[in-house]
């Protein structure tokens, strides 16, 4: 019962535009560091929503140095993210990692839910108003996804990957990139 309490008080904190507010944003910033663990610069727009649709044995989420996260983004981390170092998640952008079973009765309510975990590598930039779907398992390494994609499988390195459903647009000429 104490962990459910605050564990709500965890998401109060992060989606309240109370906690906008220069002093309570810093403390914002520590309960978010603290109840994740994070070591590193962790930078975020206000009303980030970080947290499990549905708590399950397999949900985390871990991250990296230097994550930036921008202003609306919500990440369902219900299967487990995992986040490396120098990654961008541009506003509004909505991850999720998982779904629901629709076919096993009338009532899909009743039909409990599918989830996976998700890595995005390295350097990745989400763009704004994108939207991860939960059968996406890794965005690579220096990918890049165009403002309001709609993400349905992986994401290879140095992609850049527009429209919906997403497609790989072309890859990035990166010099060390072989």
């Amino acid at each position: 019962m104490k962990k459910k309490i605050l564990q709500e008080l965890y998401y109060f904190i992060l989606a309240s535009t109370l906690f906008q507010l220069p002093l309570l944003r810093k403390l914002k910033l520590i309960f978010f560091k603290k109840y994740h663990k994070g070591k590193y610069i962790v930078k975020f727009g206000t009303s980030v929503l970080v947290k499990p649709a549905h708590s399950t044995s397999n949900s985390f989420f871990t991250f990296g140095k230097d994550l930036k996260i921008g202003s609306g983004a919500y990440i369902d981390y219900t299967g487990g993210v995992e986040v490396e170092d120098s990654v961008t998640i541009s506003e509004r952008a909505m991850v999720f990692t998982h779904d629901h079973n629709i076919d096993k009765s009338d009532d899909w309510q009743k039909d409990g839910i599918n989830h996976s975990s998700l890595l995005i590598k390295q350097y990745a930039w989400i763009g704004a108003n994108s939207l991860i779907l939960s059968k996406v398992t890794t965005i690579g390494k220096g990918a890049v996804i165009a403002s309001g994609a709609v993400v349905t499988k992986d994401v290879p390195d140095y992609a850049i990957v527009g429209g919906n459903p997403a497609k790989v647009i072309k890859y990035r000429k990166i010099s060390n990139n072989e």
